[in-house]
C-alpha cells in the first residue's frame, strides 16, 4: 500500500493509537471478503482489532484470516485498530506497522485491497496529540454509514411478518445520540428505530418488522433502510442500503 492507502501517529508508553479502517463492497451485489492483518515483527507492542464492540484480533491475525459479515452492494464494515508501544517499544522496535490485506474468498491468493497503519513510539506524542486536538477541535465531523440491510423471511407469504435487520456505523470523529433509521418501500414508511448512542469507531446492529398486508399482490419489492443525517455529516450517499423482498 502506498499514498493515502498508508496513514502514521505517534503514541506515548501505554497509550494506544487508533485507526479505522473501511471495508467496503463496491460490486453490484451482496457478498462478504476475507480480512487479514500482517504485523511487523517489532516486540513490545500490544496491538488489538475490533468490530464495534467484539474483538476480532484472534480471527483476523489467524492464518485463515477473518471473513465480514454479508455487504449490500456499497455497504461497508468497520474495523478498529489500535496499537499501543510497552516501555520497551524503544530504539529499533520504536515504530510497528499492520497491512490489513483484503481478498475475495478464504482459497483467494490475490490482495484486492491493502492498507497500512504506522504507529511510532513518542514520549513527545501526548503533549503533540493534545495540541492537534485544541488547534482542530472545529473540524470534527459526523459521518454515518448504513452498511447492510437483509429480510428474513425472505420470500414472504402474503400478510406475513418480515424482520429486516440493519447494520449502522460511526465511522465520523465524535459519538452520535439519537440516531434514526428508517424503513421505506414505494415512498411508504414501513418503521423506524432510533440508537441511542454510538461511538467513533462502532457499530449497531438492530432490527426493524414489518408486516405485508394480507392484500398485497405478490412480486418483488425493494425495501430500502436510511440513516439520518447527523450535523454536520457531507457524504450522505452512503447513509442507505436497499433489500429485494419477494412476496409469495
Amino acid at each position: 500500500p502506498s499514498g493515502d492507502q498508508v496513514k502514521a501517529q505517534e503514541a506515548s508508553s501505554g497509550l494506544k493509537s487508533t485507526f479505522q479502517v473501511k471495508v467496503q463492497n463496491d460490486g453490484s451485489s451482496a457478498r462478504s471478503y476475507i480480512v487479514k492483518a500482517e504485523e511487523s515483527s517489532e516486540s513490545g507492542w500490544t496491538i488489538a482489532y475490533k468490530v464495534g464492540s467484539s474483538d476480532v484480533t484472534s480471527q483476523i491475525t489467524s492464518s485463515s484470516g477473518r471473513k465480514t459479515g454479508g455487504l449490500a452492494a456499497g455497504g461497508k464494515e468497520v474495523m478498529t485498530i489500535e496499537m499501543t508501544p510497552g516501555s520497551s517499544a524503544t530504539g529499533s522496535n520504536a515504530t510497528k506497522s499492520v497491512t490489513i490485506k483484503v481478498y475475495n474468498e478464504a482459497s483467494d491468493t490475490t490482495v484486492r485491497d491493502s492498507v497500512k497503519a504506522i504507529t511510532s513510539a513518542s514520549s513527545s506524542a501526548l503533549r503533540a496529540s493534545a495540541l492537534e486536538t485544541d488547534s482542530q477541535e472545529d473540524s470534527v465531523q459526523g459521518d454515518l454509514t448504513l452498511a447492510s440491510v437483509t429480510a428474513s423471511p425472505n420470500p414472504v407469504k402474503v400478510g406475513g411478518v418480515v424482520n429486516f435487520q440493519y447494520v449502522v456505523s460511526n465511522v465520523g470523529d465524535r459519538t452520535e445520540k439519537n440516531v434514526t433509521v428508517r424503513l421505506t418501500a414505494n415512498g411508504r414508511v414501513l418503521g423506524s428505530s432510533t440508537i441511542s448512542s454510538l461511538a467513533p469507531g462502532a457499530s449497531c446492529t438492530g432490527t426493524i418488522q414489518a408486516h405485508v398486508a394480507a392484500d398485497s399482490q405478490p412480486g418483488s419489492v425493494y425495501v430500502t433502510a436510511e440513516v439520518s443525517p447527523v450535523t454536520g455529516e457531507v457524504k450522505t450517499s452512503d447513509n442507505r442500503a436497499t433489500v429485494k423482498l419477494t412476496v409469495e
